[in-house]
């Protein structure tokens, strides 16, 4: 089951075992293997892939994310929700992010 067949109430966080670098605009996921970085495996995501990033909290589920990442951009709902889940499934499928139980 995908991201997008499920509620938009789900909530996620970042993996343990993911660390995050900003190095000048560009926002970098680092996935950890035991005590070393796997280099090979590096995600760049844009402006607002990290703060969608940032706002995976733990916490918020995916609506409440949706709604601050309308305020904070200039993005319409309809493309930000099938940019939203897109970008979450493949975190998920990358096991960069984990979903929270409510």
């Amino acid at each position: 089951m995908t991201v997008k067949e499920n509620t938009a109430d789900k909530i996620w966080r970042a993996s343990e075992n993911v660390i995050t670098r900003k190095i000048a605009d560009e926002t970098i996921l680092v996935p950890i293997s035991g005590n070393l970085a796997n280099m090979q495996r590096l995600f760049s995501i844009n402006e607002v892939g990290a703060a969608i990033w940032a706002l995976m909290d733990g916490k918020k589920n995916v609506r409440s994310i949706k709604q601050a990442i309308i305020k904070e951009f200039d993005v319409q709902e309809d493309q930000l929700d099938d940019d939203i889940y897109a970008f979450i499934e493949n975190l998920r499928q990358s096991a960069l992010v984990l979903e929270v139980s409510a």
